[in-house]
């Protein structure tokens, strides 16, 4: 039997896997109830048993019991197809804060209920406080780290905590007038987050981890990452759900495809969930983990096989959340991710999950300095069906010959396009070391 060593050490803590879950509270019901945190900690549980790593909870806000008596959890999933192309593409959620937020009491439970449960699994708590008042935040800080949070998780790239696009434009624009529940607003300014994340240090004794949002975009997101790190984060998440609008219905007249209880379809700019997602996650971890070295990061975003799981941690990732790959096969995925990872490790070579970390890194260059070998189509005749469905495209080195594809070596500059396309896989490209 082979000895795998699972265990990672994610900003000095302990993990007995690098599987976690990101932030999410499914939880709250219709309406809130003071149960919810019993409900929350059984989840826990069924995580804890399934082997997970280090669980993160779902946001734990400033909010009293009082003020948070009328919540409703209000979150909807509508999935996207593309005919023709996959059954299940992916899909949008909507949500609306803070009704999928724990108030500070309920949350503070939860962080206490599951210390005293799981020993050998590290809580991560996410919170998210008040404005950009420093004191608020901290005050919050110490009494979640007070009930046992092993780290703290900002929660500075929720994208559902403004009201209205134009309110948060003035905030991003001016850094000022900020929603209760700051999350992505202050996200976009990483140098009034770096305040929030300097007090919170100052007031507790865990490693604090930001959650940069990917509405950054690639540069903002290297730059955020080394502000925070400059700040004394020990580590980040990449990243977040990134905004967008699901489609029209364009045989309604352009009415939304989300149903309602009127009966009246509506839309609004919700967040992406599923495996379109990872893309952004993958850029963002590599671009932290190449270009701010001594910050541990988090993967998080559209990882829903097992692969994706190791394919973040070859760019950088020490750990990952599941939230996309939870609700796109079930919480049994997490089981599925763990044992994949120990099967992949046999086979590969890797006694330590350290030994993987940051392998793809190396082989990510510059643009300037790709050094791009000479390739050109070829067609293989004995699988060719003469479907013409590469002759149908803009490229001018394909052309019909007698009936079937051919290639004019001098005009293709292997795109891979009309491999890609080829329903047969009848055409590859023949690789040279020179034009020569």
């Amino acid at each position: 039997m082979v000895d795998i060593d699972l265990t990672v050490k994610f900003c000095g803590v302990n993990f007995r896997n690098p599987i976690a879950t990101a932030s999410h509270a499914p939880c709250i019901p219709v309406p809130y109830k003071d149960v919810c945190y019993e409900v929350y900690v059984k989840l826990a549980q069924k995580y804890y048993d399934l082997g997970l790593g280090a669980f993160v909870t779902g946001t734990i806000t400033y909010y009293s019991d009082k003020e948070a008596s009328n919540w409703r959890g209000e979150q909807f999933f509508l999935p996207i197809k593309v005919p023709g192309f996959a059954e299940r593409e992916g899909f949008v959620s909507a949500a609306k804060w803070p009704d999928v937020l724990f108030p500070k009491s309920k949350g503070i439970e939860v962080v206490k209920k599951c210390k005293s449960k799981f020993k050998d699994m590290p809580i991560v708590a996410s919170i998210v406080g008040p404005e950009v008042d420093v004191e608020g935040w901290s005050n919050l800080a110490e009494e979640v780290v007070s009930a046992g949070a092993d780290m703290l998780e900002l929660n500075l790239a929720s994208v559902m905590t403004y009201e209205t696009v134009t309110k948060a434009l003035e905030t991003v624009a001016e850094g000022r007038s900020f929603p209760k529940e700051a999350g992505v607003t202050v996200g976009l300014i990483p140098e009034i987050a770096a305040e929030l994340i300097k007090g919170i240090i100052k007031a507790v004794d865990v490693p604090i981890i930001p959650k940069i949002t990917p509405e950054l975009g690639f540069f903002r997101v290297i730059n955020a990452a080394r502000i925070y790190k400059e700040a004394g984060a020990r580590g980040v998440t990449c990243s977040h759900a990134f905004i967008t609008v699901p489609p029209p219905d364009i045989y309604n007249r352009g009415k939304s495809l989300m149903p309602t209880i009127e009966g009246y379809p509506i839309a609004s700019f919700w967040c992406t969930v599923g495996p379109w997602s990872r893309f952004g996650a993958y850029r963002d971890v590599a671009a932290v983990s190449k270009y701010v070295p001594g910050l541990d990061v988090f993967a998080c975003g559209g990882l829903v096989i097992p692969e994706h799981c190791i394919e973040v941690m070859m760019l950088g990732a020490k750990a990952v959340q599941l939230s996309a790959g939870i609700m796109w096969n079930g919480i049994s995925f997490i089981s599925k991710a763990i044992n994949f990872l120990k099967k992949f490790m046999i086979e590969q070579g890797y006694n330590k999950v350290d030994e993987f970390i940051g392998l793809g890194l190396k082989h990510i260059v510059d643009m300037g300095h790709v050094k791009w070998p000479y390739r050109v189509a070829r067609v293989d005749y004995s699988k060719c069906t003469g479907c013409k469905v590469c002759l149908d495209t803009w490229c001018f080195a394909l052309y019909e010959d007698n009936g079937r594809p051919n290639v004019n070596k001098e005009l293709c500059r292997g795109c891979n396009l009309c491999v890609i396309r080829c329903p047969q896989g009848a055409i590859s490209l023949i690789y040279s070391p020179s034009y020569s």
